[in-house]
């Protein structure tokens, strides 16, 4: 099974840094770290699903996670991405210590995070014009490679945002859109402020041997983006 290698992104306060480090690194990732916890799917069940959850006419995202007996994680497929994460997103004067985890993980226990970019293009693509479309399929198709179109023809053929949240929703499982949407270095600012070249939701758990490095992010200038939410639903310029 191929896996990637994936960059999660978190603050902790200076005087647990110590021990944070000490117990990934002797159990891995479990997800129940930290104050935001996910549940999610059997990756590799709704995978094997897909063709018959986009036949349906009737899809809704509660087909898709019916069932959600994991804890996820959020990673990043660049360092820039996690260390985002770690010492802008997460930081503050509380959790002080920026710290990035690289560590592996199967391709079938991940999935596209489409909650900063993918689920707001796919609902309102068409809120400032219908005329936008061609040029918006064709940077989805940059961003997460032309396995996404399908999804979003089909979702541009209705208004039904419940269609068009499934369809937004059940293209973050599919394997090409995931290996797409990882090789992409084109920087996306989404909604509050994000930034990241592709975000991905990891099933949990995460061995201690997946774990390759853990260390401090530096708080660099972030990255300029290349794409941005805004000018994908032409509501700037340029």
């Amino acid at each position: 099974m191929k896996t990637l290698s994936l960059y999660r992104g978190i603050a902790v306060p200076s005087a647990r840094v110590d021990s944070v480090v000490a117990a990934i690194e002797s159990r891995g990732l479990r997800g129940d770290e930290g104050d935001w916890k996910f549940q999610v799917p059997d990756v590799a069940k709704v995978r094997a699903d897909i063709e018959a959850l986009f036949a349906r006419p009737d899809l809704t995202i509660k087909d898709i996670f019916q069932s959600t007996p994991f804890l996820g994680i959020c990673a990043c497929g660049t360092s820039s991405g996690g260390e985002y994460y770690a010492a802008k997103h997460n930081f503050s004067t509380k959790n002080d210590y920026p710290l990035t985890i690289e560590f592996e993980a199967a391709l079938d226990k991940i999935y596209v995070d489409p909650r900063d970019f993918l689920c707001t293009a796919f609902q309102l693509w068409d809120s400032c014009s219908m005329n936008l479309r061609a040029s918006q399929a064709a940077l989805l198709s940059e961003l997460f490679g032309p396995r996404i179109l399908r999804y979003f023809e089909s979702a541009c053929q209705v208004r039904d945002q419940t269609h068009r949240i499934a369809m937004c929703n059940l293209a973050a499982f599919d394997p090409e859109v995931v290996s797409a949407h990882y090789a992409n270095r084109k920087v996306i600012a989404g909604r509050y402020g994000t930034s990241f070249a592709s975000a991905f939701f990891v099933q949990t758990p995460v061995p201690p041997e997946r774990i390759r490095r853990l260390y401090r992010a530096e708080r660099n200038s972030p990255s300029v983006p290349d794409v941005s939410l805004s000018r994908f639903l032409g509501r700037l310029s340029g």
